[in-house]
């Protein structure tokens, strides 16, 4: 059976004025490659580019295929961008 693992370590806020979102973590699919994660947020998407990143505790918990599942990114959000949009995502 196909199962996507995954785990959000860090979702924050890097200003006061909500301009910037940290999110890290980690997905890994038990049968198939990820090539790509997308954050979608506001009505927009965002590549989290940093994905791929070496991950010893989760090759740990998960095997080798864990190796490379991490990501830590920050994305820049557009000045126009308010909480109520941020909080209608959710």
């Amino acid at each position: 059976m196909d199962k996507l693992d995954y785990y959000i370590d860090d979702f924050n806020f890097s200003k006061h004025d909500f301009s910037q979102i940290i999110i890290a973590g980690w997905f890994l699919h038990s049968e198939k490659t990820i090539n790509e994660i997308i954050f979608h947020i506001g009505g927009a998407n965002y590549t989290i580019d940093s994905y791929g990143i070496y991950s010893p505790d989760v090759v740990n918990a998960l095997g080798d295929r864990a190796q490379n599942c991490r990501f830590d990114q920050i994305i820049i959000l557009p000045e126009t961008y308010f909480f109520e949009d941020i909080s209608a995502s959710f």
